[in-house]
């Protein structure tokens, strides 16, 4: 009789309040399961930490299930005010480390240097970069940039000799690029011939003015395609040069392009999590082809020729293939190397600008000293040199205190471990950090903490490095541990001598009234710049 009616009630017509009254059941029941996840989360995670002994930390609960601030974020990003908005949530939360919900997740955020320390060096086994590889691998595939365990090893083993001090010293491999830059700043705008910088503004806004930002990232293009494939973009030269190898032939600007597309998408990817896949566009697809192929007939040329014994014309991919002969490898080493190298070096330069325009007296103050070290020779500047010129290396500090090129970092747990502060009323007491969280460590928020760089820590001012040089995880540009930046002296010691020849050679840097007033928004790309550029007038 039971198989009977079974049987009849499949054969009752579907009706559209069957369908409804179905659905609406199956989400009040996802509703309520997840909420009963959420309660059953939250009770094992107290429970655990009251087993091994440790403390409670602060809470913020961001229901439902962490949409809402979510949502928040990605709008707040696709307006490029990511960092604002975080900061406004911070701030609103009386503690430096402490749990927020978000899509569904419990991350841990945390501003206490003892824990980033403990993340970055003390701990470090117990962390990974997570879902690093997938967001960037393709464009990047594996390497240090993105890798773990004992691949990421292998790969800075393999590269760190590429950036010995003997290699990195060799200042007058840049001058012949410096020399186009300084010529484009000498004509103004008339030695402009695109903007590149994305800008919505109305021309009068920048009459007069150039967008310096630009043309650092092509001079940093420049710099660093030399120095990887032994063959420089020529990003600055005023036609589009032309890229060759044995196979094809390659527009500069195509290269760049695609370049610069795929960065702010692999941003997206990043910014996305779990939810990295929907960034993946045929125009972002079309642009990986376009730098694989390029890259990938370097490497063929570079493995079909002989060894220059000649150090100075030796390229990175060279020595590199002295290492590796697998053409995969080497191309992802190669952009690796490329995407994190050029982005980063060009942001503290534009950084640079933008806060000596805006503070006379630190750059006249700078422009003396690099006039009273160097003179207007470039032959006297030196590695050594630079190093020894202390006023420029903390004008450097302070950029990237005030605006570190990387302002936000994760790290995963791969297995249970704690944090050694945050937990309690006090936050002295560790804190349980379950296998799988991502912890947030907002590194723009640690170089403005009060407690470590006193009362005018919201202010640009080089002189405090006089007064306390001695800072390690509160200040964080290149990261710390044993995944510190590897590129970190070959990258100042390309702002340095750039810095030196603008003032060696122009007396002021000014901008208009309009710019100085203009509400700065960061764009964030592999790492962070100036959205709308830095518009400057170099005078001489």
């Amino acid at each position: 009789m039971l198989s009977n009616a079974s049987f009849i009630s499949l054969e009752q017509p579907i009706t559209v309040t069957t369908i409804f009254t179905t659905i609406v059941v199956l989400v009040v029941s996802s509703i309520v399961a997840a909420y009963a996840y959420e309660l059953y989360r939250e009770y094992d995670y107290a429970r655990k930490s009251k087993k091994r002994g440790l403390g409670k930390p602060y809470t913020v609960m961001n229901r439902p299930f962490g949409i809402f601030s979510f949502l928040r974020l990605m709008k707040s990003s696709k307006h490029n005010k990511l960092l604002p908005e975080i900061r406004r949530g911070l701030e609103s939360v009386p503690r430096l480390t402490f749990r927020a919900q978000n899509m569904f997740t419990v991350n841990i955020m945390t501003q206490d240097p003892e824990n980033v320390k403990s993340i970055l060096a003390t701990d470090f086994k117990s962390y990974s970069t997570g879902l690093r590889y997938k967001q960037l691998s393709p464009l990047l595939g594996r390497g240090i940039f993105t890798s773990n365990g004992d691949y990421w090893k292998h790969s800075r083993a393999m590269l760190r000799p590429q950036f010995s001090r003997e290699r990195i010293s060799h200042l007058h491999l840049y001058e012949k690029h410096v020399q186009k830059l300084l010529d484009i700043l000498k004509k103004g705008p008339d030695g402009i011939t695109d903007t590149g910088s994305g800008s919505s503004f109305n021309e009068d806004d920048h009459a007069g003015l150039v967008d310096v930002q630009n043309l650092f990232l092509k001079f940093t293009m420049d710099t660093s395609s030399e120095f990887l494939f032994g063959q420089s973009m020529e990003s600055l030269s005023p036609h589009d040069s032309i890229l060759r190898t044995s196979r094809s032939e390659y527009k500069s600007s195509d290269f760049m392009k695609a370049a610069d597309f795929c960065s702010k998408t692999l941003a997206n990817r990043a910014r996305a999590g779990a939810l990295y896949f929907l960034f993946n566009s045929k125009e972002f697809r079309n642009c990986i082809k376009t730098v694989h192929d390029f890259v990938d007939d370097v490497i063929t040329d570079t493995l079909n020729k002989e060894k220059k014994g000649d150090d100075d014309a030796t390229s990175f991919l060279e020595e590199l293939s002295l290492q590796t002969r697998d053409p995969i490898e080497l191309r992802s080493q190669a952009l690796n190397v490329l995407l994190a190298g050029r982005s980063t070096t060009a942001g503290l330069l534009s950084f640079t600008i933008y806060l000596l325009v805006r503070h006379k007296r630190v750059f006249n103050r700078l422009r003396g000293t690099v006039l009273e070290a160097f003179g207007t020779d470039e032959e006297a500047i030196t590695y050594e040199s630079i190093k020894r010129c202390t006023y420029l290396q903390y004008v450097l500090n302070e950029a990237l205190r005030i605006y570190p090129l990387v302002p936000l970092n994760v790290r995963y747990a791969i297995k249970d471990t704690s944090l050694p502060r945050g937990g309690g009323e006090l936050e002295d007491q560790p804190v349980f950090v379950p296998k799988g969280t991502q912890i947030v460590y907002p590194v723009f928020m640690i170089h403005r903490l009060k407690q470590f760089w006193g009362p005018d820590a919201e202010e640009f001012r080089p002189e405090r490095w006089y007064e306390n040089s001695y800072h390690t995880w509160d200040f964080l540009p290149f990261n710390g541990g044993p995944r510190i930046c590897i590129g970190q002296q070959f990258a100042l010691s390309e702002a340095s001598y750039v810095i030196v020849r603008l003032l060696q050679n122009f007396k002021d840097i000014t901008t208009s009234q309009d710019v100085l007033d203009r509400e700065l928004l960061l764009r964030a790309s592999v790492s962070t710049n100036v959205y709308g550029g830095v518009w400057a007038k170099f005078v001489q």
